[in-house]
């Protein structure tokens, strides 16, 4: 007598890909976890700092709406280039249609996520930040920091705020592309010799979903090389794709902005850390003198207590 084999329950196949995926963020989280960081300055105008100190919110805009969208087809490049070699290394296996459709199917803009960051860098005073945020001599780097605070609790859940630290060698952008390579198909392979039965389109389904996941959290944190001097780090909030719910609108340049304020005050840590504003640098100016003094009032007429108020030592040149 022959055995019968016993069809999947679907849940049963979504949770052997959600153990792969589960893995492989793990593996990612712990590798941005292990660098640290002493300051983050996050670089804007007038307009934006004073909505960032009157709020006491960061605002993290859509991906979609970042100044500069070659980023993401930097990133999208990539990651198209490491299936294709993926594909061809496949190829007369049982992978190569999954990673074939795959390819086909993978879009710049994901279909079920929406993504939200807020970028900071590692320095204060960056001429290259200046020349991006000071026109005609303005510009202002807000700059946060863990602090220890009496009474801020870890709940221990997941937070709906992630902080990653940007990637700009190719080398290590390409081991963690190869990695979440790894998870899928591993995944699907294990799924392919647990349930023989398993209808393609279910498995083609749970394949490119768990690409596509694992690929977007390394869409907004990898930049070219000619960037590194920035030494990036990104605040991102995930929420499912239309959800409109912590979702507010400014306006730049003319052009409707989506943005979600992140109160980064409430992320407290195990160490019982939170983070604070604790400095702000002004750009490059004419009048050093008048920009210190406006901020020291715009700081005290906020309620911002010991906060550092400095300027940068970068020369003006109009």
């Amino acid at each position: 007598m022959v055995a019968q084999t016993r069809m999947p329950k679907q849940t049963e196949l979504e949770l052997l890909f959600w153990a792969r995926q589960t893995e492989w963020h793990r593996y990612w989280t712990e590798q941005h976890d292990r660098h640290s960081y002493n300051e983050l300055c996050h670089y804007t105008d007038a307009s934006g700092l004073e909505g960032i100190l009157r709020s006491r919110r960061s605002w993290a805009t859509h991906i979609d709406y970042l100044n500069d969208r070659a980023e993401l087809r930097y990133a999208h490049s990539l990651i198209r280039e490491r299936i294709r070699e993926r594909e061809q290394a496949r190829k007369g296996t049982a992978l190569e249609p999954y990673l074939h459709d795959t390819l086909e199917l993978f879009s710049l803009f994901d279909e079920h996520l929406d993504v939200y960051v807020a970028c900071f860098c590692e320095s204060d005073d960056l001429l290259s930040q200046w020349r991006a945020y000071g026109a005609a001599g303005g510009g202002y780097a807000v700059c946060i920091s863990p602090k220890l605070v009496e009474g801020a609790t870890y709940t221990g859940s997941p937070p709906k705020i992630y902080l990653r630290r940007v990637l700009y060698d190719q080398t290590e952008q390409i081991d963690f592309l190869e990695a979440a390579l790894d998870a899928a198909c591993h995944a699907l392979l294990d799924a392919q010799e647990k349930y023989p039965d398993s209808a393609a389109k279910s498995l083609a389904i749970l394949f490119h979903g768990t690409i596509r996941v694992l690929m977007l959290d390394c869409l907004w944190c990898f930049k070219s090389s000619v960037f590194s001097e920035e030494r990036e780090w990104r605040f991102g909030y995930v929420c499912r794709r239309g959800d409109l719910s912590d979702v507010q609108f400014r306006t730049s340049r003319g052009n409707i902005i989506p943005y979600v304020p992140l109160d980064l005050s409430r992320l407290a840590t195990k160490d019982r850390a939170t983070i604070a504003i604790n400095k702000i640098v002004h750009g490059p100016t004419l009048e050093p003198k008048l920009a210190k003094q406006s901020l020291e009032w715009l700081a005290a007429k906020l309620e911002y207590k010991n906060i550092e108020i400095a300027g940068s030592k970068v020369p003006l040149r109009l």
